[in-house]
């Protein structure tokens, strides 16, 4: 099935100019993405809630200084990541490793052992989601004899938590909640996990005025909705924090290859094309920006990378062989700032350029 998506003539134009020799490409509208965070950041202010930008959602300078000056600050998740977030003059900043406290003084440093505290101010207890709220297993997270799988992130015990809270004589003040791969998809999830997030402080003698939420917020419908019902739950004394990634990104990212060999396969038609899922589109769903068949035109197509690897799929979808000549482009939306960072080259396949567009 094919889709409408909104491009902007400057970004169509960016994608048109990609002939056959150029090679694959990921382009980014920036105009897009500055939309985004504008909206959120107006959304989440109605709410008295702040949001900072998941740098490693996309790992682009430019990007990052837009995030600083559009929402409240930066979610570092390594030392170099701190050191770019006071770089660009975030407000706010949080991180998740303890070893980058020396370069952002004044930044809540999330901690997940008693025994290795920074020696930050502001440090805050670090729990997967699966851990505050059983139900969700965490994707790709620690299989346990059950055969549940949990996030081998955060502590796991209101003991250990206890534990944080009293080696840090008084500077543990914050909770930060990890998803572990399960994207909160409703606003009740996302209560819940504040609802623990509290009982939990409570329980472990922590007394709460910072709670990160994290991030996932993609997926929630109506995020309006979503944080007007978290400040239902949680104290206006406490500072309630989101930080989304992908959010951000929605409709502004696209990726485009073109044909290199084509034949049939039984049922389906095989084209490969120097776009590579493996490459250049890890933790993608992309879907194609295409001419709807013409009755009793569309075939099952599957389009592979070039490298390789047997899983090198970009995706199969219903379409007009004819469209797909050798040479012919194919454009994918849908794209988000991950494949950005994922983005690398593999058995001669060159990385994808990357171009933002203004």
């Amino acid at each position: 099935m094919t889709r409408t998506f909104p491009i902007r003539s400057e970004v169509r134009a960016a994608i048109e100019s990609r002939g056959s020799s150029s090679g694959p490409a990921l382009i980014y509208d920036l105009a897009i993405i500055d939309r985004n965070l504008r909206e959120a950041a107006a959304c989440a202010r109605r709410h008295d809630v702040r949001v900072l930008f998941a740098m490693k959602s996309f790992t682009d300078e430019r990007v990052w200084r837009l995030a600083a000056a559009r929402l409240d600050g930066l979610d570092a998740g390594s030392d170099a990541e701190a050191r770019a977030a006071v770089a660009c003059g975030a407000r706010m900043i949080s991180i998740t490793d303890p070893l980058a406290v020396a370069h952002a003084d004044g930044a809540w440093i999330s901690c997940e052992h008693a025994q290795d505290l920074p020696s930050a101010p502001n440090l805050a207890v670090r729990f997967a989601a699966s851990h505050l709220v059983p139900g969700d297993d965490a994707v790709g997270g620690v299989l346990e004899g059950s055969g549940r799988r949990t996030s081998r992130f955060g502590v796991r015990t209101i003991d250990e938590a206890r534990a944080i809270v009293r080696a840090g004589g008084g500077r543990v003040r914050g909770i930060h909640v990890h998803h572990g791969g399960v994207a909160p998809a409703s606003p009740e999830r996302l209560v819940a996990c504040a609802r623990a997030a509290i009982a939990a402080a409570h329980e472990a003698e922590l007394p709460l005025a910072w709670l990160d939420l994290g991030g996932g917020l993609h997926l929630l419908p109506d995020l309006d909705r979503a944080f007007a019902a978290l400040r239902e739950v949680v104290p206006r004394e406490i500072e309630l924090v989101v930080e989304p990634g992908r959010l951000f990104a929605r409709d502004a990212g696209f990726a485009i290859g073109h044909v290199r060999a084509a034949r049939s396969i039984g049922d389906r038609e095989l084209r490969v094309v120097d776009l590579s899922r493996a490459c250049h589109l890890r933790w993608q769903h992309a879907a194609p920006v295409a001419t709807p068949p013409a009755t009793g035109a569309a075939r099952a197509m599957l389009f592979t990378g070039p490298t390789c690897y047997e899983e090198d799929v970009v995706g199969e979808w219903k379409l007009d062989p004819a469209d797909f000549p050798v040479g012919a482009p194919l454009v994918v939306a849908g794209i988000n700032g991950y494949a950005l960072g994922w983005n690398h080259g593999f058995g001669g396949v060159p990385p994808a350029d990357v171009v933002l567009v203004e």
